[in-house]
């Protein structure tokens, strides 16, 4: 019953947002399904991965997946999520945890002032650093870093906000493929995955159609505090440990 309400949760922040679900999912899962870091890591890959998937198709049945610009990401994203998801088999629990919060912050911080439709900018060096940040990210914490993804390719392509959302979903969900295959031997003790996935694609579609009734302002800032919640509570933990 936990995974299942764990999983509409964190569908339902990717549908919103094009981001987060793998950031809520490893908190929730640290608490409430009682995993350590690393193995939430790998729910989070598998939350990533399955509402993202969910968010995509969704967004491709309204035009909204720009293949071109994922494209470019892609070819960047993969490789730095193939070393980081290798390099972080060497990481305590402890690290994985502060490295968690850091990011929280950061997440917080962006959604809290990311409630504008601003015109987008073409910046593609810029673009193509947020394609490698959100490859290692989800390497080695197992979050997607949508937060990332979003003003990179809108940075790099022009692309409107809700296009970005939905095409980031669609990179989030290979970055998490791309994972899980290399930390695939860490999977076999978690027993409710696919409880969550199934949950988190059933939130992101449900969620995915409503969406954009929803003012950004609210649903960026409401984000924001979750984050920031989730940060603190992380950095309690690592210091207990």
């Amino acid at each position: 019953m936990t995974a299942l309400l764990v999983g509409l949760l964190v569908g339902t922040c990717m549908a919103l947002f094009g981001a987060g679900a793998g950031s809520v999912t490893i908190p929730l899962a640290v608490h409430f399904m009682h995993l350590p870091y690393r193995a939430a890591g790998i729910a989070g890959l598998v939350v990533v991965l399955s509402s993202g998937l969910a968010t995509a198709f969704v967004g491709s049945r309204r035009g909204l997946v720009i293949f071109r610009a994922a494209l470019p990401f892609l070819i960047l994203s993969t490789p730095a999520t193939l070393i980081a998801a290798q390099l972080s088999k060497n990481i305590s629990d402890r690290v994985s945890a502060l490295l968690l919060a850091g990011l929280l912050m950061s997440a917080s911080a962006v959604f809290w002032f990311r409630h504008q439709e601003r015109a987008p900018k073409h910046d593609i060096i810029r673009g193509s650093l947020g394609a490698l940040a959100a490859g290692s990210t989800s390497g080695v914490l197992g979050v997607g870093a949508g937060f990332v993804v979003v003003p990179a390719l809108r940075l790099a392509n022009g692309l409107t906000m809700a296009k970005a959302v939905a095409t980031s979903s669609l990179i989030l969900s290979v970055n998490s493929f791309a994972a899980l295959m290399i930390r695939h031997d860490e999977t076999r003790s978690i027993t409710s995955l696919w409880l969550l996935a199934l949950a988190s694609v059933a939130g992101a579609v449900a969620t995915g159609n409503i969406a954009h009734r929803i003012p950004p302002k609210l649903r960026h800032r409401g984000l924001s505090i979750l984050l920031l919640s989730f940060a603190l509570v992380t950095l309690i933990d690592a210091f207990n440990k």
